[in-house]
């Protein structure tokens, strides 16, 4: 046992990635509801089954997709069914409220995981190495939970979500706000940037709702982009921009004053080499234009500093 353990936390040790620990435990939960729906068993095994699968997906995910033939699973089990799947009332979820987390990481056949490990490999590898690994963990969770219950709240037929799908358009939505010009390379040679296949998705998911038989898990994506989009835009402070902002008289209250040496002009300094840490006169007069364009609220801790550390030196 003691083997087991040391072998699983080497395991985990060495894959520290959001995004791969992410998909790592999407494979080996899908692959746990996968088997325990194939033998109906109930939910103890389903436990032991997870951890096993945890512990040694990537190792075992071929020779269990070929002998197991888990390229379409039907959910069949009740029991199993209650505990993956999202109802689609708010009555039923208070029963299973753990279904927020557990369906976003569960998936109805090899084909949905695939897709949806394929667009986080890619996309999250690029918005984790952009914003780290807790914002990634916080995209995935958040747009999941908050795709789940757009789905609750707007669908109305005796339907069911499952997937990791919701999660997933929070971290590609995410990505298009943070860096909507980032380049793939398909096949090592098409350029595809992000906002084209965000817009793609988007596109088909506004189509899907219309005329598509599975609305709810189209609503869950549009739902769960959302969240991830407003949750980058919170964090990198373009949702505040877009904001109204305050009177610019409010700006006035903010000075800043440099002092002078009647001696010596400011014209002769400029084309001297300034001392380290000493910021040139040319720092100071585009931080004090940015006060002028759009506040000193909206300066930068850094340029802040500089100009505190330009009050007291005289030039």
């Amino acid at each position: 046992m003691a083997n087991f353990i040391y072998h699983f936390r080497s395991f985990w040790a060495k894959n520290s990635s959001a995004t791969m620990r992410l998909i790592i435990i999407n494979a080996a939960f899908s692959l746990s509801v996968w088997i325990v729906s194939a033998i109906g068993s109930d939910f103890v095994w389903l436990l032991f089954l997870g951890i096993v699968c945890t512990s040694f997906a990537f190792l075992v995910i071929v020779d269990l997709v070929k002998h197991l033939g888990v390229f379409t699973v039907s959910l069949s089990s009740d029991k199993l069914g209650t505990f993956v799947q999202v109802p689609d009332s708010f009555r039923e979820l208070a029963q299973s409220p753990y279904t927020l987390i557990t369906y976003m990481f569960s998936h109805a056949g090899l084909w949905h995981l695939l897709m949806n490990m394929l667009i986080l490999y890619f996309v999250g590898r690029v918005l984790e190495d952009l914003l780290g690994s807790k914002r990634v963990y916080q995209i995935y969770f958040a747009a999941g939970i908050i795709g789940a219950l757009a789905f609750i709240g707007l669908v109305s037929s005796n339907a069911f979500l499952i997937g990791a799908s919701g999660a997933v358009m929070g971290i590609l939505y995410g990505l298009t706000v943070l860096r909507p010009n980032y380049e793939f390379f398909l096949y090592g040679f098409l350029r595809i940037k992000v906002w084209w296949i965000t817009v793609a998705y988007a596109f088909m998911d506004l189509l899907g709702i219309l005329t598509d038989s599975n609305a709810g898990g189209r609503i869950c994506h549009i739902a769960g982009g959302l969240a991830g989009a407003l949750l980058v835009m919170f964090w990198t402070g373009k949702l505040t921009n877009m904001l109204p902002r305050k009177s610019t008289k409010s700006i006035k209250a903010y000075k800043v004053s440099i002092n002078r040496s009647p001696n010596r002009p400011s014209q002769t300094r400029e084309h001297k080499p300034t001392p380290d840490g000493v910021p040139s006169q040319q720092e100071i007069d585009a931080i004090l234009d940015k006060i002028n364009d759009s506040g000193y609220d909206n300066l930068t801790s850094k340029e802040k500093e500089t100009l505190f550390r330009a009050r007291d030196i005289e030039v």
